[in-house]
């Protein structure tokens, strides 16, 4: 599981050096691209969902459920980092823009 209060965040870097715009442009792609590995990690628990239902062997019960919890936790885990990232672009963003104008 993610813990916050252990990863270094924009805020925490907003006095050491002023944030550029490629800065930006770097944590906007990586928003993107971590909101794309949530989508698939969501669609991937979906799915799994859907499959999992149809199953009556025990053994493929046993397993399924330790299968489901694995991947609801990248689920939840991807989400969480997403959400960091975005909230530290907004962060970035704001510090950019008032410390420019």
């Amino acid at each position: 599981m993610i813990n916050h209060k252990t990863i270094k965040r924009v805020k925490d870097f907003k006095n050491s050096q002023p944030c550029q715009i490629m800065d930006l442009k770097q944590l906007a792609d990586l928003a993107e691209s971590h909101k794309a590995q949530y989508r698939a990690a969501m669609q991937k628990y979906k799915a799994w969902q859907r499959q999992h239902i149809t199953q009556t062997d025990n053994v493929a019960l046993l397993y399924g459920s330790m299968e489901e919890t694995m991947l609801r936790r990248y689920a939840v885990d991807s989400l969480k980092l997403y959400r960091i990232i975005k909230r530290d672009y907004v962060t970035a963003f704001d510090h950019y823009f008032t410390k420019k104008h």
